[in-house]
């Protein structure tokens, strides 16, 4: 597609959004859209066009739904649904493919996605799709229920192993005092605040990958844009492993800065502008935030350990698998 037909794409996308932003919930009709479309200059072939790129990234997230790539299915299907966001089988299968992901990763997100689009399949006036979405929404409801009690198991699990490890080292270690029960527990309640915490700061930064495609989408909308700068920031969203996770803390400040230097030489719809510069904001302060609070609970996991071994000469914690850990550098700007 000519990159004069995408702007024009792009820019009737953003003005649909906007004109359905003051309609709240009531969805706009074809010809509403058609309207809208014509208003910013769009012809009756530009119209048809535009349909077309939306019929092409229908087919294909169809065509990934057959074939079970759920999270490429859910890249064409937005895309799909950013053209036209009443297009039911575009809804109706962004709610599948999420479904499906949020089955094999338990992530949250993915299950609010599939909800979400499920549930605006429902509104919609199609009403072959109803029972679908409602069945679909059950099933994501199981699921939710499902995800549970898998924690709870795993969680039981982990306790129980934890439990069964203590009790073996203090009858093999037949030196340990009585206090290493009560120190070892709580020496274990502070790592788990620490795994806690960390799973927070990847949840809020999450969140703020979430508001990156309409980012780049804004972008596109502006009279120029820089395409490297922006297949870059795709890149470095492919790239990063919280494995290190220092090294996770560094890629995720360079991906910052080039969210921040997007939108410091973005020129387009003011409204639009300060709503997507709301929510980054919001989603830095958060990220802020739990950055502190791993840092802290780290700081106190680790005295933790020192006034273990204080009180607990003869059966150091690293004999447990406690040991120190590390703070993450990070520049805490206010």
């Amino acid at each position: 597609m000519e990159e004069k037909e995408t702007k024009i794409i792009d820019d009737y996308v953003i003005k649909m959004l906007e004109v359905q932003k003051e309609r709240f919930e009531k969805p706009l009709s074809i010809n509403e859209l058609k309207e809208i479309a014509f208003s910013i200059g769009m012809s009756e072939s530009d119209w048809q066009a535009s349909q077309e790129v939306m019929g092409q990234h229908l087919k294909t997230g169809q065509e990934h739904l057959k074939n079970k790539n759920w999270q490429d299915a859910t890249s064409e299907l937005k895309q799909a649904v950013a053209i036209n966001p009443y297009q039911e089988d575009g809804l109706y299968g962004l709610a599948v493919a999420y479904h499906e992901l949020y089955k094999q990763s338990g992530k949250n997100t993915d299950g609010n996605e599939a909800k979400g689009y499920a549930e605006r399949a429902l509104k919609n006036e199609d009403k072959g799709l109803d029972s679908a979405a409602i069945a679909l929404l059950n099933s994501i409801r199981n699921s939710e229920e499902d995800h549970q009690k898998k924690k709870k198991t795993v969680m039981m699990f982990i306790a129980a192993a934890a439990a069964l490890f203590i009790i073996i080292a203090l009858v093999v270690v037949s030196v340990a005092s009585a206090a290493v029960g009560s120190k070892a527990s709580a020496l274990e309640q502070v790592m788990v605040k620490v795994e806690q915490t960390w799973g927070q700061v990847e949840n809020v930064y999450q969140r703020r990958e979430s508001l990156i495609p309409q980012i780049i989408n804004i972008s596109k909308s502006a009279s120029k844009y820089d395409q490297t700068k922006l297949d870059e920031l795709q890149k470095m969203q492919k790239n990063i492993s919280a494995a290190n996770r220092d090294d996770y803390r560094q890629k995720q400040e360079d991906i910052t800065k080039m969210v921040s230097e997007l939108l410091g030489n973005m020129e387009g719809n003011a409204q639009t502008m300060r709503d997507i510069q709301v929510q980054v904001e919001g989603s830095e302060n958060r990220i802020r935030v739990e950055w502190k609070k791993y840092n802290d609970a780290v700081a106190e996991y680790n005295n933790s350990i020192i006034n273990y071994n204080d009180a607990i000469k003869n059966f150091p914690a690293n004999m447990l698998g406690y040991k120190a850990k590390e703070k993450i550098k990070v520049e805490l700007k206010k």
